[in-house]
């Protein structure tokens, strides 16, 4: 479900899908780039905050917002998909946003598919 998301996207670097407690439920990296605990603590920390922004984007009737953080070095990614669970996509910086973000789309609404 999450290979596809970093394998075909050039830049990719990982993904991961947590639930509301923090916890990696499925991630995928590039283990030359970055460690599996890396990951997972990734998940673990923007999971809450991601989920915050998505409840007030939507009372402001913003549908399915996403939210992009860029540095010199990465892009990341990340987005509630239904009440209890978040995306997030590591990048390196190079990578092309438009590809990123329609792979990242198609794989959020394919996920939130799976989980009702």
């Amino acid at each position: 479900m999450l290979v596809p998301l970093v394998a075909q996207t050039p830049g990719g670097i990982a993904a991961v899908l947590s639930d509301e407690e923090g916890e990696a439920l499925d991630y995928v990296h590039d283990p030359r780039v970055i460690t599996a605990i890396d990951v997972q603590l990734l998940a673990a920390q923007v999971g809450q905050t991601i989920r915050r922004l998505h409840r007030d984007a939507l009372r402001h009737r913003m549908i399915h917002p996403c939210v992009l953080l860029e540095t010199p070095t990465h892009k990341l990614m990340s987005a509630s998909l239904g009440q209890a669970f978040t995306l997030a996509f590591l990048l390196q910086s190079r990578a092309n946003l438009a590809k990123a973000f329609s792979q990242f789309e198609a794989s959020r609404h394919h996920i939130e598919r799976l989980l009702e």
